[in-house]
């Protein structure tokens, strides 16, 4: 303490000023780090997270949609015509492929192509139900088609459905 005792008043305000500069810098520098992770982050959400998780959707939704044009097929009382619903599903099936490749576009880690390939074996099996089901549906062999349903198609819409 004696060193600052020593000192003339100009030169301890100098150091004390310099002290709060440096130690403005510091807290400064931090701030901008900081702010450069949470940009990173937030970039990392907005171009693989977000359409990652969009095309999810888009399958669960369009498988959603084709269980229901199934459904409709086998009931006797639907109003809507068989084709109107075979192009239903064709177009879904169009949205799904697209959805699929979206997430194939953006998975990059073993985990979530892990992932991908189980949803991509669940997809293939349910789509194969959905063609019984509506060739069942189209045959008129309606007790069938709701076996098949049962047993095939709706295991794998829950599980397309996660």
């Amino acid at each position: 303490m004696t060193i600052f005792r020593n000192m003339r008043l100009g030169m301890r305000l100098g150091i004390g000023f310099g002290v709060v500069l440096a130690s403005l810098c510091a807290v400064s520098a931090l701030g901008v780090a900081g702010m450069s992770r949470i940009g990173a982050a937030a970039d990392r959400i907005v171009n693989t997270d977000w359409p990652k998780s969009q095309a999810a959707h888009k399958v669960a939704d369009t498988a959603r949609a084709t269980f229901i044009a199934a459904l409709q097929s086998l009931a006797k009382t639907e109003q809507t015509p068989f084709t109107t619903l075979q192009e239903r599903v064709a177009e879904a099936r169009k949205t799904m492929d697209a959805a699929v490749g979206q997430l194939v576009e953006h998975t990059v880690d073993e985990a979530d192509k892990a992932h991908l390939e189980k949803i991509q074996k669940e997809r293939k099996a349910y789509l194969e139900g959905l063609a019984q089901v509506m060739e069942l549906a189209e045959t008129g062999k309606v007790v069938q088609g709701e076996a098949v349903v049962a047993q095939t198609l709706e295991p794998r819409f829950a599980a397309l459905s996660k």
